[in-house]
């Protein structure tokens, strides 16, 4: 049985009849939607019930506490409601789920005239200053403000198009409440209730008049994780976190590749888990080749690129047994960009051809699926080597702590080398799929056999291979 539900009603006659099927299901609260257009009840249900009264237009909220006497008369009546000509609310409103629509609905159930709601804007979501560089988990995979936005006021004309609706971006945590001397109420959740006291401290400091604060508790609502790893609340982070492994996009046609093999790119900044994904999918039956790996060879003595190095970067990179060191190589190069970008193009060409020759020896011993794991790929355009790519990602501090384990780096050391990498947020705008290793071993093999499954399904059903 659910705590919380919400019911979109199209002929209010039927509400009497309805809400005793209800209880059934829902137990705490119900929130009534009269479809837009619906102005008034009809005057005709069984106990005689009232006209819908107040200032709403269109369509309307009703709360009923299931808990209580399921009179209609009460229900319509909400003399518990305390009614604002100017009311507020912020947040992130990614990928509206249920506990966005109940804030949404309480703050229209409680607004007379205007509505204004504050959109966290995607620069806000990583900045450090704000202490929510990584509160708001996976936030590269979160909907851009606009897009946000648009998905508010949607909801919301639906809700009750007789209302003024300002929908804003907001670039710090108070938006323009810390400004506008006309509103008077806030609508928060339990979670955010502090965030409402800071808000009214800053307007005292302004010499503005306090917000009446109006806290709606989601922290009951059933909880809806499916993995141990899943807040137990409804979350935007658990919606993101279910992306993970799923296909975000259709593959973009690759006229120029043959269709077999078909090649994932598997890409991901240093530390960020992608050889143990690649090993994973290797498991499942891909053919696996990992340029780190075979970039190794093209610097060995007698290779293609060894004397070019050796001349451009001279004899101190060479360790006692005549070999590159490539750890020597690494800390000039990962300390000047423009001493980097003349090994890059050193080393690419030769690394790639070398690649395709692994691909087609791979193909050629029967493998359809060919996995090529490079961290380059993005950088140096080999996304248009592969039919699609895979981007493992983890939290840039974790990245930092990890890289400091492993490889026994000062933590500048580590910034250092993390910075020359493309952004998560660049990986996921190219990526077609999103894997992420931050929680679990288990966790990160059920997102791996989810794109798995995914991948046959789309091969299969495209008739690829």
């Amino acid at each position: 049985m659910a705590k919380i539900g919400l019911l979109v009603l199209t002929k209010p006659t039927k509400l009497a009849r309805i809400l005793p099927v209800i209880k059934q299901h829902v137990n705490k609260t119900l929130y009534v939607q009269l479809y837009p257009g619906r102005q008034r009840l009809i005057n005709s249900t069984p106990s005689g019930e009232n006209a819908l009264n107040g200032p709403h237009h269109g369509s309307a909220v009703i709360v009923c506490r299931m808990a209580e006497s399921l009179s209609i008369d009460r229900m319509l009546t909400n003399k518990d409601c305390k009614m604002h000509k100017n009311v507020v609310l912020g947040g992130t409103f990614d990928r509206l789920h249920a506990g966005h629509k109940i804030l949404l609905s309480e703050a229209v159930l409680h607004c007379t005239r205007k509505l204004t709601v504050g959109i966290t804007d995607t620069s806000m979501l990583k900045c450090k200053t704000h202490n929510c560089y990584w509160a708001k988990l996976l936030w590269e995979m979160i909907e851009p403000c606009a897009v946000r936005m648009c998905s508010v006021e949607d909801f919301l004309q639906d809700v009750d198009p007789g209302l003024q609706y300002d929908i804003v971006p907001i670039y710090d945590p108070f938006g323009p409440t810390k400004e506008d001397p006309d509103m008077q109420l806030i609508v928060v959740s339990t979670e955010t209730y502090k965030g409402g006291l800071k808000v009214n401290e800053l307007r005292h400091e302004n010499n503005l008049p306090a917000l009446d604060i109006h806290t709606v508790n989601l922290l009951e609502a059933i909880p809806e994780h499916t993995d141990e790893e899943e807040e137990e609340k409804i979350s935007s982070s658990n919606r993101r976190m279910r992306l993970l492994g799923t296909r975000l996009r259709v593959p973009e046609a690759r006229t120029l590749l043959p269709r077999k093999p078909y090649i994932i790119g598997l890409t991901g900044n240093i530390a960020s888990g992608k050889s143990s994904v690649g090993q994973r999918l290797e498991n499942l039956g891909a053919g696996l080749l990992n340029c780190d790996t075979l970039a190794h060879s093209v610097y060995m003595r007698g290779q293609p690129c060894y004397d070019a190095v050796v001349q451009h970067f001279g004899k101190e990179i060479l360790g006692d047994d005549g070999e590159i060191n490539r750890k020597a190589l690494g800390t000039v190069v990962f300390n000047s960009k423009e001493q980097l970008e003349k090994l890059n193009a050193m080393v690419w060409p030769v690394l790639l051809n070398r690649a395709k020759e692994k691909i087609q020896v791979l193909f050629e011993a029967g493998y359809q699926i060919v996995v090529m794991e490079a961290a380059i790929l993005l950088q140096a355009g080999w996304d248009q080597h592969v039919h699609e790519v895979w981007a493992c990602i983890i939290p840039p501090e974790e990245a930092v702590k990890r890289l400091q384990e492993r490889n026994h780096l000062t933590e500048s050391d580590a910034r250092a080398r993390i910075a020359t990498l493309p952004s998560n947020t660049e990986l996921v705008a190219k990526a077609h799929v999103v894997v992420s290793t931050y929680w679990s071993t288990t966790y990160t093999q059920k997102q791996v056999e989810k794109a798995w499954r995914a991948l046959q399904f789309y091969l299969t059903d495209s008739s690829k291979l």
